[in-house]
């Protein structure tokens, strides 16, 4: 009795959201340690056209920025963009929202609402975002 419990969302959706979307593009966006699925996925799907933003609060904190570099060299669907920082998040939306793409997000909480939000305001489906919290 009196025991507190913390509901989090759901986890492990990137693959059927994928699979439900499986001719769309895909938009993926992540934050410190959410990008560890999102090359998970970029390997899984060598052929699809992904795009990729990544961001930290250092530059040390992008500890995949050279592999991500050099996959990008290797993969002309892969298009990756790295920063320290925060992306112009409004901004970066409104030049990626485009039709039969499906967006996925990793990371902290501001990261997630911040674009959830933002595609959201330029009309994109719900079916189409799915986001994964990373709260350590």
């Amino acid at each position: 009795m009196g025991a507190t419990a913390r509901l989090e969302g759901g986890y492990g959706r990137f693959a059927p959201t994928i699979q439900e979307n499986a001719h769309d593009r895909l938009v993926l966006v992540a934050g410190g340690s959410g990008v560890v699925p999102m090359l998970a996925i970029i390997a899984a799907f060598p052929t699809k056209p992904i795009t990729l933003y990544y961001t930290a609060h250092t530059a040390a904190a992008l500890i995949y920025a050279d592999e991500l570099r050099r996959l990008a060299q290797q993969r002309p669907q892969l298009t990756v963009h790295l920063q320290v920082g925060r992306f112009p998040v409004a901004t970066t939306v409104a030049q990626v929202v485009a039709p039969n793409t499906t967006y996925l997000l990793s990371g902290p909480r501001p990261l997630g609402h911040a674009w959830t939000q933002a595609l959201f305001q330029q009309h994109v489906a719900a079916n189409k975002v799915y986001y994964e919290e990373f709260t350590w």
